[in-house]
């Protein structure tokens, strides 16, 4: 059996016989003894043990779908992440099941990650009193998105969100971007 440079490298630094990798085979046994769940909270505490983001950076919601992963009648995977905004650490990435959608999967993860005091962003989806209050229970700040597909809200956001110009006097919306103007309340609103 010829040598790999990588194997010849590790039995200098460690003195050790280095072992070939595990099979295919091996794998194909293994994985499914495993409980999914146990082994996602495992590596979910693995991963949070390990970041090196500073624990007041913002986190972001965001959903996706996989391209190019659509095979025969399987729809591609949709996925819903948890990622700092600097650093673009992951801290939970879950698949979120066809015949739901991203709000109850946000419940479930939301509790178990170390987002207090911490701002988190998500987008229009999210823009719901419920999550909201979810939000306020772990004592995250929030800051979402308001679109035209919630009249109300959007309605009473537009006035408070519009600066009046100087020439013409009268309002006009305003956003770092040319979508829809912002509404981000940390806390929900008592009437």
């Amino acid at each position: 059996m010829v040598s790999r440079p990588e194997d010849l490298l590790a039995r200098r630094i460690w003195a050790a016989p280095v072992s070939d990798p595990p099979s295919g085979s091996l794998y194909r046994w293994l994985l499914p003894q495993l409980d999914a769940s146990a082994l996602e909270r495992v590596l979910g505490a693995w991963v949070q043990a390990t970041t090196t983001a500073p624990a007041d950076e913002p986190l972001t919601l965001d959903g996706k779908t996989v391209r190019g992963a659509r095979s025969g009648e399987q729809p591609a995977p949709h996925l819903l992440s948890f990622v700092t905004h600097q650093s673009q650490e992951t801290f939970w990435q879950v698949r979120v099941e066809e015949k739901t959608n991203e709000i109850p999967v946000a419940k479930q993860v939301l509790p178990t990650l170390p987002i207090r005091k911490r701002v988190c962003t998500a987008d229009a989806l999210h823009t719901q009193a419920e999550f909201l209050c979810l939000m306020q229970e772990v004592q995250a700040d929030t800051v979402l998105t308001v679109k035209g597909n919630q009249p109300t809200l959007y309605g009473t956001c537009r006035p408070i969100l519009s600066i009046p110009t100087r020439s013409t006097g009268t309002l006009r919306p305003s956003t770092a971007d040319a979508g829809a103007p912002r509404c981000a309340p940390s806390r929900p609103v008592a009437r």
